[in-house]
Protein backbone atom coordinates (compact mmCIF):
# COMPACT_ATOMS: atom_id res chain seq x y z
CA UNK A 1 0.00 0.00 0.00
CA UNK A 2 2.91 2.25 0.98
CA UNK A 3 4.41 1.57 -2.58
CA UNK A 4 1.33 2.17 -4.24
CA UNK A 5 1.00 5.69 -2.20
CA UNK A 6 5.01 6.79 -3.00
CA UNK A 7 3.89 5.39 -6.81
CA UNK A 8 0.99 8.22 -7.09
CA UNK A 9 2.98 10.93 -5.23
CA UNK A 10 5.47 10.37 -8.10
CA UNK A 11 2.91 10.63 -10.85
CA UNK A 12 1.48 13.72 -9.50
CA UNK A 13 4.85 15.19 -9.31
CA UNK A 14 5.91 14.43 -12.59
CA UNK A 15 2.57 15.49 -13.88
CA UNK A 16 3.54 19.31 -11.74
CA UNK A 17 6.69 19.30 -13.83
CA UNK A 18 5.32 18.47 -17.42
CA UNK A 19 2.67 21.08 -16.32
CA UNK A 20 4.93 23.84 -15.11
CA UNK A 21 6.77 23.63 -18.66
CA UNK A 22 3.71 23.79 -20.32
CA UNK A 23 2.04 26.39 -18.32
CA UNK A 24 5.19 28.62 -19.58
CA UNK A 25 4.45 27.44 -23.25
CA UNK A 26 1.24 28.49 -22.88
CA UNK A 27 1.73 31.77 -21.62
CA UNK A 28 3.99 32.98 -24.38
CA UNK A 29 1.92 31.76 -26.67
CA UNK A 30 -0.85 33.88 -25.40
CA UNK A 31 1.48 36.91 -24.51
CA UNK A 32 2.55 36.80 -28.41
CA UNK A 33 -1.63 36.54 -29.38
CA UNK A 34 -2.23 39.47 -27.10
CA UNK A 35 0.59 41.61 -28.40
CA UNK A 36 -0.27 40.69 -32.30
CA UNK A 37 -3.66 41.50 -31.16
CA UNK A 38 -2.87 44.90 -30.11
CA UNK A 39 -0.34 45.98 -32.25
CA UNK A 40 -2.12 45.39 -35.41
CA UNK A 41 -5.24 47.07 -33.75
CA UNK A 42 -3.48 49.63 -33.38
CA UNK A 43 -1.80 49.90 -36.79
CA UNK A 44 -5.76 49.26 -38.71
CA UNK A 45 -8.57 50.10 -35.87
CA UNK A 46 -9.86 47.03 -33.43
CA UNK A 47 -12.69 46.72 -35.91
CA UNK A 48 -10.87 46.38 -38.83
CA UNK A 49 -8.99 43.82 -36.86
CA UNK A 50 -12.10 41.68 -36.32
CA UNK A 51 -13.26 41.83 -39.43
CA UNK A 52 -10.15 40.87 -40.81
CA UNK A 53 -8.86 37.78 -38.80
CA UNK A 54 -12.57 36.82 -37.97
CA UNK A 55 -11.80 33.21 -39.06
CA UNK A 56 -9.71 33.03 -36.11
CA UNK A 57 -12.39 34.19 -33.78
CA UNK A 58 -14.78 30.88 -35.20
CA UNK A 59 -11.95 28.51 -34.43
CA UNK A 60 -11.94 29.81 -31.00
CA UNK A 61 -15.03 29.04 -30.06
CA UNK A 62 -14.86 26.07 -31.92
CA UNK A 63 -11.92 24.63 -29.87
CA UNK A 64 -14.06 25.66 -26.63
CA UNK A 65 -17.42 23.59 -28.61
CA UNK A 66 -15.78 20.48 -29.59
CA UNK A 67 -13.71 20.05 -25.71
CA UNK A 68 -17.03 20.75 -24.30
CA UNK A 69 -18.84 17.99 -26.21
CA UNK A 70 -15.34 15.91 -25.39
CA UNK A 71 -15.91 16.43 -21.37
CA UNK A 72 -19.80 15.39 -21.82
CA UNK A 73 -20.78 19.03 -21.39
CA UNK A 74 -24.52 20.37 -22.42
CA UNK A 75 -23.91 22.92 -25.16
CA UNK A 76 -26.84 25.69 -23.98
CA UNK A 77 -25.65 28.70 -26.46
CA UNK A 78 -23.29 28.88 -28.96
CA UNK A 79 -22.04 31.97 -31.04
CA UNK A 80 -19.46 31.59 -33.60
CA UNK A 81 -19.00 34.99 -34.57
CA UNK A 82 -20.70 38.47 -33.21
CA UNK A 83 -18.68 41.27 -34.94
CA UNK A 84 -20.93 43.68 -33.39
CA UNK A 85 -19.90 42.11 -29.63
CA UNK A 86 -19.40 44.60 -26.77
CA UNK A 87 -15.84 44.51 -24.68
CA UNK A 88 -13.96 42.88 -26.93
CA UNK A 89 -16.06 39.32 -26.70
CA UNK A 90 -17.19 38.32 -30.45
CA UNK A 91 -17.98 34.97 -29.71
CA UNK A 92 -18.97 32.97 -27.05
CA UNK A 93 -19.65 28.93 -26.34
CA UNK A 94 -21.94 28.28 -23.08
CA UNK A 95 -22.26 25.02 -21.89
CA UNK A 96 -22.86 23.12 -18.24
CA UNK A 97 -21.94 19.51 -17.22
CA UNK A 98 -24.20 17.27 -18.09
CA UNK A 99 -26.23 15.51 -14.74
CA UNK A 100 -24.31 11.95 -15.54
CA UNK A 101 -23.97 9.52 -12.29
CA UNK A 102 -22.11 6.47 -12.77
CA UNK A 103 -19.33 5.29 -10.02
CA UNK A 104 -18.48 9.33 -9.69
CA UNK A 105 -16.17 8.64 -13.02
CA UNK A 106 -18.26 11.09 -15.33
CA UNK A 107 -18.30 13.80 -12.41
CA UNK A 108 -14.17 13.57 -12.15
CA UNK A 109 -14.05 13.48 -16.04
CA UNK A 110 -16.33 16.93 -16.23
CA UNK A 111 -14.59 18.63 -13.39
CA UNK A 112 -11.22 18.17 -15.52
CA UNK A 113 -13.19 19.56 -18.30
CA UNK A 114 -13.11 22.90 -16.32
CA UNK A 115 -9.55 22.69 -17.25
CA UNK A 116 -9.19 21.56 -20.79
CA UNK A 117 -12.53 23.08 -21.75
CA UNK A 118 -10.95 26.89 -20.74
CA UNK A 119 -7.67 26.50 -22.59
CA UNK A 120 -8.72 24.56 -25.85
CA UNK A 121 -7.95 27.54 -27.76
CA UNK A 122 -4.41 26.69 -27.17
CA UNK A 123 -4.88 23.20 -27.71
CA UNK A 124 -7.55 22.36 -30.23
CA UNK A 125 -6.94 25.78 -32.89
CA UNK A 126 -3.37 25.00 -33.46
CA UNK A 127 -4.17 21.23 -33.10
CA UNK A 128 -7.09 21.86 -36.52
CA UNK A 129 -4.63 23.79 -38.51
CA UNK A 130 -1.71 21.29 -37.97
CA UNK A 131 -4.61 18.90 -39.53
CA UNK A 132 -5.57 20.47 -42.22
CA UNK A 133 -2.01 20.88 -42.85
CA UNK A 134 -1.35 17.33 -43.18
CA UNK A 135 -3.92 16.35 -44.97
CA UNK A 136 -5.02 19.38 -47.33
CA UNK A 137 -1.72 21.18 -47.86
CA UNK A 138 0.56 19.87 -50.92
CA UNK A 139 3.39 18.54 -49.31
CA UNK A 140 2.70 19.08 -45.97
CA UNK A 141 1.96 15.53 -45.07
CA UNK A 142 5.94 15.10 -46.31
CA UNK A 143 7.13 18.12 -44.12
CA UNK A 144 5.83 17.15 -41.11
CA UNK A 145 7.32 13.87 -41.49
CA UNK A 146 10.68 14.87 -42.52
CA UNK A 147 10.77 18.57 -41.89
CA UNK A 148 13.76 20.50 -44.03
CA UNK A 149 13.67 23.60 -46.53
CA UNK A 150 14.01 21.30 -49.24
CA UNK A 151 10.27 19.13 -48.03
CA UNK A 152 8.96 22.98 -46.98
CA UNK A 153 5.40 23.00 -49.54
CA UNK A 154 5.46 25.40 -52.59
CA UNK A 155 3.28 28.61 -51.98
CA UNK A 156 -0.18 27.88 -53.83
CA UNK A 157 -3.58 29.20 -53.44
CA UNK A 158 -4.00 26.61 -50.77
CA UNK A 159 -1.30 27.36 -48.40
CA UNK A 160 -1.59 31.22 -48.56
CA UNK A 161 -5.18 30.50 -47.27
CA UNK A 162 -3.87 27.97 -44.69
CA UNK A 163 -1.04 30.96 -43.98
CA UNK A 164 -3.93 33.40 -43.48
CA UNK A 165 -6.33 30.93 -41.06
CA UNK A 166 -3.14 29.89 -38.85
CA UNK A 167 -1.98 33.61 -38.37
CA UNK A 168 -5.86 34.53 -37.69
CA UNK A 169 -5.96 31.50 -34.99
CA UNK A 170 -2.74 32.57 -33.45
CA UNK A 171 -4.07 36.09 -33.15
CA UNK A 172 -7.11 35.35 -31.38
CA UNK A 173 -5.54 32.25 -29.32
CA UNK A 174 -5.76 35.03 -26.01
CA UNK A 175 -7.65 33.92 -23.07
CA UNK A 176 -10.55 35.88 -21.54
CA UNK A 177 -11.05 35.80 -18.44
CA UNK A 178 -14.18 33.66 -18.65
CA UNK A 179 -12.07 31.38 -20.27
CA UNK A 180 -9.43 31.02 -16.79
CA UNK A 181 -12.44 31.00 -14.08
CA UNK A 182 -12.26 27.56 -14.03
CA UNK A 183 -9.00 26.73 -15.27
CA UNK A 184 -7.42 25.85 -11.66
CA UNK A 185 -10.14 24.22 -10.21
CA UNK A 186 -9.96 21.78 -13.19
CA UNK A 187 -6.16 21.24 -12.88
CA UNK A 188 -6.87 19.96 -9.19
CA UNK A 189 -9.15 17.66 -10.39
CA UNK A 190 -6.24 16.56 -12.92
CA UNK A 191 -4.03 16.19 -10.24
CA UNK A 192 -6.67 13.64 -8.24
CA UNK A 193 -6.86 11.70 -11.30
CA UNK A 194 -3.29 10.88 -11.90
CA UNK A 195 -3.06 10.42 -8.76
CA UNK A 196 -5.60 7.72 -8.31
CA UNK A 197 -5.01 5.99 -11.32
CA UNK A 198 -0.91 5.61 -10.77
CA UNK A 199 -1.96 4.63 -7.38
CA UNK A 200 -4.60 1.78 -8.67
CA UNK A 201 -2.22 0.81 -11.39
CA UNK A 202 0.80 0.00 -8.94
CA UNK A 203 -1.85 -2.11 -7.18
CA UNK A 204 -3.26 -4.16 -10.20
CA UNK A 205 -0.45 -3.90 -12.08
CA UNK A 206 2.47 -3.66 -10.41
CA UNK A 207 5.06 -3.97 -13.21
CA UNK A 208 4.29 -0.17 -14.31
CA UNK A 209 5.93 0.73 -10.67
CA UNK A 210 9.25 -0.45 -12.82
CA UNK A 211 8.71 1.00 -16.13
CA UNK A 212 11.49 2.99 -15.94
CA UNK A 213 11.16 5.61 -14.16
CA UNK A 214 13.11 6.79 -11.45
CA UNK A 215 12.35 4.88 -8.50
CA UNK A 216 15.04 5.44 -6.36
CA UNK A 217 14.58 8.95 -5.61
CA UNK A 218 11.65 7.52 -2.69
CA UNK A 219 14.90 5.81 -0.99
CA UNK A 220 16.95 9.07 -1.45
CA UNK A 221 14.33 11.41 0.44
CA UNK A 222 13.88 8.39 3.26
CA UNK A 223 10.53 7.76 2.37
CA UNK A 224 11.22 4.18 2.11
CA UNK A 225 12.58 1.81 0.12
CA UNK A 226 10.63 -0.18 -2.65
CA UNK A 227 10.32 -3.26 -3.41
CA UNK A 228 12.58 -5.81 -5.80
CA UNK A 229 11.82 -7.59 -8.35
CA UNK A 230 14.45 -9.81 -9.54
CA UNK A 231 15.75 -10.06 -13.15
CA UNK A 232 13.43 -7.07 -14.07
CA UNK A 233 14.32 -5.14 -17.64
CA UNK A 234 14.24 -1.66 -17.60
CA UNK A 235 13.75 0.20 -20.29
CA UNK A 236 14.65 4.06 -20.94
Amino acid sequence: MKASVYFGIEAVLYLLVVSLGLFILGFIINWISIKFRQNISDLIGAKAFTYLFCPGIVIHEISHLLTAWLFLYSIEDVKFLDLSGKNGSHGHVTARPRDIRFLYLPQLWQSMGYLFIGIAPLLVGPGLMLLAFYYFIPGGRGFIHGPAYATFPLMTWSFGIWLYLMFSTICNIELSSADLSGTWKGFSFVVLAVFLAASLTSIFAPRFQHSGLPRRYWVMVGLGELPIIKNRQTRN
